[in-house]
């Protein structure tokens, strides 16, 4: 019996052979993952980890002040894939591809220096 992860935005829903271990080993973490949630912990942020959903989920839920957004982890020159752009279109949240967390200070208007 598989994983039940999620519904994707256009319905079809997916279930997952073998659990966790085999999403684990399907859902790549970038590089800068985990510095950028570490500083976004500092300035006070919620962080919700998701990039082992897989299936164009952005990387993490973030939440600061009443304030909800996914983000997208992408290295320096990194790109949205097809899949993660039609993510981003159909969205009707906050979504932020990251490649610093000053990216995501910057939606937020958290000041730093």
């Amino acid at each position: 019996m598989g994983l039940y992860l999620w519904c994707r935005f256009n319905n079809n829903c997916q279930t997952i052979q073998g659990g966790l271990q085999t999403l684990r080993k399907i859902a790549k973490k970038d590089s800068n993952h985990n510095e950028i949630t570490e500083a976004l912990k500092r300035f006070g942020f919620s962080i919700f980890d998701t990039h082992q959903l897989g299936d164009n989920f952005p990387d993490f839920i973030c939440a600061r002040a009443g304030v909800t957004a996914v983000v997208e982890v992408k290295s320096k020159n990194g790109k949205l894939t097809y899949g993660q752009e039609r993510f981003r279109t159909l969205w009707n949240g906050i979504h932020v591809v990251a490649r610093h967390y000053t990216d995501v200070l910057k939606v937020f208007g958290v000041t730093y220096r």
